[in-house]
């Protein structure tokens, strides 16, 4: 079994297999994670329906408009950091390193 992993079962040195999933996804901090996770998504997907219906036209084109350039000008500084760490630990087959959910 593949250290660090409890989930995956090893064939030719790479996690391939769930094993016993109903057990792995009934654990009280994936839960809690996944409602947490729920519950973003759904704010994140009703605030902008909320938001057009409390401020002015204009002020939403704003809003909406500084939202995007915010999120294209933070995609431009990351620079691709938000994937080297995965990609890395990947490229190492270095499993040890991944704490899954704590």
């Amino acid at each position: 079994m593949s250290e660090g992993m409890p989930w995956a079962v090893e064939k030719k040195g790479f996690p391939v297999l769930v094993k016993d999933l109903y057990s792995f996804l009934c654990r009280k901090d994936l839960i809690g994670m996944g409602f947490a996770f729920v519950t973003a998504k759904g704010i994140s997907f009703l605030a902008p329906f909320v938001l057009a219906l409390v401020v002015e036209i204009q002020e939403y084109g704003k809003i909406e408009f500084y939202y995007s350039y915010g999120r294209t000008i933070g995609v431009v500084l990351l620079l691709g950091i938000s994937g080297a760490y995965p990609y890395y630990i990947l490229k190492n087959r270095d499993f040890r390193k991944i704490k899954l959910l704590g």
